[in-house]
């Protein structure tokens, strides 16, 4: 099973699911053409999404969203008794929230249903060079 198929974009919801092996890069790619992107996007592109998920996915951009996993709905997998079930925050809400940076313990992860947001075509950077550790923990408050 290669399980990297892009399942649905549902833009009026601004949802998209995907199976676990899908890498960011790709999924960013085909995202972007559809005038949408993930809100947290690690550089690496070829991380997978479940990889992410169970594994505990960061970038800089969490600083706002959270983590990977903080993005995402709802899960998808098989138990390790053979029991495929869905999980979000209102289902199973235990095993949804047990799932992140479990790193595959759970269950085999089938699908992954991740938050979208529009893409715009720019952004805002503002660069604020520090030069000490003081100095950086200053403009960090």
């Amino acid at each position: 099973m290669s399980l990297h198929n892009v399942l649905n974009i549902d833009k009026k919801n601004m949802l998209v699911t995907v199976e676990p092996s899908v890498p960011i890069g790709f999924l960013n790619r085909i995202l972007i053409s559809q005038g949408c992107t993930l809100p947290v996007v690690p550089e690496i592109d070829l991380l997978t999404i479940g990889g992410l998920v169970m594994g505990g996915g960061i970038e800089s951009t969490s600083h706002k969203y959270g983590l990977f996993h903080h993005i995402c709905e709802r899960y998808e997998l098989v138990t390790a008794d053979g029991e495929c079930v869905i999980v979000d925050a209102e289902n199973n809400s235990d095993l949804f929230h047990s799932v992140p940076m479990s790193y595959g313990t759970l269950g085999f992860l089938t699908s992954i249903t991740i938050r979208m947001i529009p893409i715009k075509p720019y952004i805002k950077l503002t660069y604020r060079p520090t030069y000490s550790r003081e100095e950086t923990l200053n403009v960090f408050e």
